[in-house]
């Protein structure tokens, strides 16, 4: 929750354009913090263009079934089941007109690393959801300082 946080705080200083709201509870995961903040910087930058700086990007972190999560969904345009299912997490797939496909399969590749997952849902025009499950410490002292 904390490196969420602060991730979120960093960005707001660059993208004024955008209302990002954090919430939810810790999580104590063993993470390279550097690696996993590219990962959620990319996820709100998605979110953000999506939403075309329109209402409200959230972030929420917690644990759901001993695992740590980092969520981030938006209210933009959404993206296609087909797409989510065949291309979202592969390389050079993209919806963007701008972009080159291969953020969101190195935020794959990072979460994986970690030995985590992430997962995509999305009703287009109501919302999209980008989850990164993370593996919970076994004992605290192995957690990240960003963990607590």
């Amino acid at each position: 929750h904390q490196l969420a946080q602060e991730t979120i705080k960093d960005i707001g200083k660059l993208r004024s354009d955008i209302t990002l709201v954090c919430n939810g509870s810790p999580a104590r995961c063993v993470v390279d913090e550097e690696e996993i903040r590219k990962v959620i910087v990319n996820l709100i930058i998605n979110a953000a263009d999506a939403a075309d700086g329109h209402g409200t990007i959230t972030i929420e972190t917690g644990t759901e079934r001993e695992t740590g999560f980092i969520r981030v969904s938006d209210k933009g345009a959404g993206i296609s089941e087909d797409f989510i299912k065949n291309h979202l997490f592969k390389p050079f797939r993209t919806t963007k007109s701008m972009g080159l496909g291969i953020g969101l399969y190195q935020c794959k590749q990072v979460v994986e690393a970690h030995g985590g997952t992430i997962t995509a849902e999305s009703t287009p025009g109501v919302i999209t959801m980008v989850t990164v499950y993370l593996p919970v410490a076994d004992k605290p002292e192995t957690a990240s300082l960003y963990g607590q």
